[in-house]
């Protein structure tokens, strides 16, 4: 099992994950430049490889990664923690405090097909 990540490992994550090739230490460093130093992406990075996010091989002048927790499964592990710390496991208490948001139409029609999916399982 994995723990929660913080949002500047999560920001790098997002990137494997939207990615649909092999990234590289340069591609990543080069992606974030904006926003941090090369030294603090190359130090996120060797987090995520010791959290067993990524895993790492080392070449001559770069390092490929490759994903080891992929999105789904992190987007399940968050949701259920959300759901147990924040909710007292309520999906009832989850539901409420979002029924202030308006959905769209085609929202209310995936709500209402996950719970038909969900009765017919019973």
């Amino acid at each position: 099992m994995f723990k929660k990540i913080p949002p500047s490992e999560l920001k790098i994550m997002k990137l494997f994950w939207q990615s649909d090739k092999v990234l590289t230490s340069q591609d990543i460093v080069s992606i974030m430049s904006h926003e941090w130093k090369q030294t603090t992406t190359l130090t996120l990075l060797s987090r995520l490889v010791k959290r067993n996010f990524l895993s790492a091989k080392k070449h001559s002048t770069y390092t490929t990664y490759t994903v080891l927790v992929d999105k789904e499964s992190y987007l399940q592990y968050e949701t259920f923690d959300f759901l147990k710390n924040i909710h007292n496991e309520s999906v009832t208490s989850l539901l409420q405090s979002m029924s202030k948001k308006e959905f769209s139409k085609e929202e209310i029609k995936t709500f209402k097909s996950f719970i038909k999916d969900m009765q017919n399982k019973k």
